[in-house]
């Protein structure tokens, strides 16, 4: 090879270089989210325990969330809920949320980091988690809530733990939560703003995709 055909085959070498980068970038985001969409496919099975007394908590209703976190251009992170599971736990303390998968994406690309997490609704009660940590699903750990009334309908009954901005059709399995919570708040709502509170989780009842096929027919 001739010192001009190398000086080329160097050129060409350091022009590929951005896009060798950026294919390798995007092989491994590609892995990453497939990975996350194929983790915690299910079935879940655990129990809600009271942390004071270790004894199970019956007809507590489990939230299970699927969420996904990316960065943006500018460094800024943002994170978003694609799905969600409900079940009510058993005398037990038991509960069980079954598979869930679902196919895989280029949207799944934005992702840089997914998982799910867990959550446990019962009245008067707030689900505990070590400093660090997310619930286990094996073992969700709930204590009876001390704080003051209005801290209770902020921290618990209007939790953004409780939401899934793109559940889709899954959000169907959030109206046993939403009747509960509905129900609770409107019998502590003494406030204005305990009551605005209180109509809104009873406004969450309805499916907004129910509502659409409604008004399609």
């Amino acid at each position: 090879m001739t010192r001009t055909q190398w000086a080329v085959f160097e050129r060409r070498g350091a022009e590929m270089k951005p896009l060798r980068s950026l294919l390798i970038m995007m092989a491994a985001l590609a892995i990453a989210s497939l990975q996350a969409c194929s983790a915690y496919r299910g079935p879940v099975i655990g129990v809600v325990v009271d942390q004071a007394t270790g004894k199970p908590v019956a007809d507590a209703i489990v939230v299970m969330r699927w969420h996904g976190n990316w960065t943006k251009i500018f460094g800024e992170s943002s994170s978003a809920c694609y799905h969600v599971e409900t079940a009510r736990t058993d005398a037990e303390g038991r509960y069980r949320i079954a598979a869930w998968t679902r196919a895989w994406s280029f949207s799944d690309l934005r992702f840089t980091s997914a998982g799910v997490d867990y959550h446990a609704y019962k009245p008067g009660y707030i689900t505990i988690f070590k400093e660090g940590t997310i619930a286990l699903p094996s073992r969700i750990v709930v204590a009876p809530f001390t704080g003051t009334k209005d801290e209770y309908f902020a921290q618990v009954l209007t939790s953004p733990a409780w939401g899934c901005a793109q559940a889709g059709p899954s959000r169907r399995s959030m109206r046993q939560f939403y009747v509960a919570a509905a129900r609770e708040a409107a019998e502590l709502a003494e406030t204005r703003n305990q009551q605005r509170l209180a109509s809104f989780l009873a406004s969450e009842i309805d499916d907004p995709l129910d509502e659409e096929l409604k008004r399609a027919k």
